[in-house]
């Protein structure tokens, strides 16, 4: 499966929250799919100063995103999608594809979630994540 960085910061930001269990529930029961690409972009987005301000010590930070890490089976992609209408997006789309995820989950109602599914891999928010696989509590 493939958990967008949206999904990662709201974990991180709200530790019992919706986006906090579906990370939890994944990481016991699937491989969590990443890129050098996609890793990049959490660790950009921990480090940036808008999340800096709200949210934890940098060591707070950096320590999640080690924890995340650890969690990764990182993919090599080579594929190139175009789907999404915010191109930052399609990266994920890309690594579902050459990951051969079972499933994306993204909290972007806009860009990802819109298209309902990529190639036949289903686009879920982290509710319907857990709906659909089990932890629905």
């Amino acid at each position: 499966m493939v958990i967008d960085t949206n999904v990662f910061l709201s974990a991180f930001a709200t530790p019992r929250g919706t986006a906090a269990r579906a990370v939890e529930y994944a990481a016991g029961c699937a491989a969590i799919l990443a890129s050098e690409e996609t890793y990049a972009e959490l660790a950009a987005k921990l480090a940036a100063s808008r999340f800096a301000l709200k949210f934890g010590t940098e060591a707070d930070r950096m320590e999640y995103l080690s924890t995340i890490g650890a969690l990764l089976s990182f993919v090599v992609v080579t594929s190139t999608a175009t789907a999404s209408s915010d191109p930052k997006d399609n990266m994920f789309l890309a690594l579902a594809l050459d990951g051969h995820a079972d499933c994306v989950v993204s909290g972007d109602k806009k860009h990802m979630l819109s298209l309902g599914a990529y190639e036949g891999i289903p686009i879920l928010s982290p509710a319907e994540f857990l709906s659909r696989y089990g932890d629905a509590s």
